[in-house]
C-alpha cells in the first residue's frame, strides 16, 4: 500500500479561502471609506483648533492684535494686524482634503486682541458622505472649542 506523505492544501481549498477573504474585503470597504472620511474631518478640526489657539497665544505673547484667516481653498493664515506681517510657517497652511469649509464671521476671519479675547466666531468643516459637520466655536474670551 502506497501512502501519500505530502501534506498541504489543495487548489480548491486555497481558492475557497481567497474567495472568502475577497468577499469579506468587499463587505468591509464601505465602512473603511467612511472611517477614513471621519478621520480626515477629525484631523482637519484638530488642525484648525490648534491654529486658532496658536493665534491667541501669539497675540497675548506679543501684545498685538492678530487674525486667523481660513479661505475657501482650506488655507489657514495667521496675520499681525498692526503691521500686516504673516507668522512664519503659518501662511497658507492647507487642511487635509474635506469638501467644505466656512467661517461664520462677516469677513471670514477671527480676530484676537492683545489680551487674548476675541469678538468670537465659528469655523464649520463639513465632511463627505455621512461624516457630518464639525464646528469650532471661538468664544468672546478667546477660548476655542470643537463642537461635534
Amino acid at each position: 500500500m502506497v501512502r501519500n506523505s505530502e501534506r498541504g492544501f489543495s487548489f480548491a481549498e486555497l481558492l475557497a479561502a481567497v474567495t472568502l477573504v475577497g468577499i469579506a474585503g468587499i463587505i468591509a470597504l464601505p465602512n473603511l471609506q467612511e472611517a477614513l472620511r471621519a478621520a480626515r474631518l477629525a484631523s482637519a478640526s484638530r488642525d484648525v483648533l490648534s491654529e486658532l489657539r496658536l493665534t491667541r497665544m501669539i497675540a497675548m505673547a506679543t501684545q498685538d492684535q492678530y487674525e486667523f484667516v481660513l479661505d475657501p481653498d482650506r488655507a489657514m493664515t495667521i496675520r499681525n494686524l498692526s503691521d500686516g506681517t504673516v507668522e512664519p510657517g503659518h501662511d497658507g497652511v492647507v487642511l487635509p482634503p474635506i469638501p467644505a469649509v466656512s467661517v461664520s464671521t462677516p469677513d471670514a476671519r477671527i480676530l484676537f486682541d492683545r489680551n487674548g479675547t476675541s469678538p468670537g466666531g465659528t469655523v464649520s468643516l463639513t465632511g463627505a458622505g455621512s461624516t457630518g459637520t464639525v464646528q469650532i466655536v471661538v468664544y468672546r474670551s478667546g477660548l476655542a472649542r470643537v463642537m461635534p
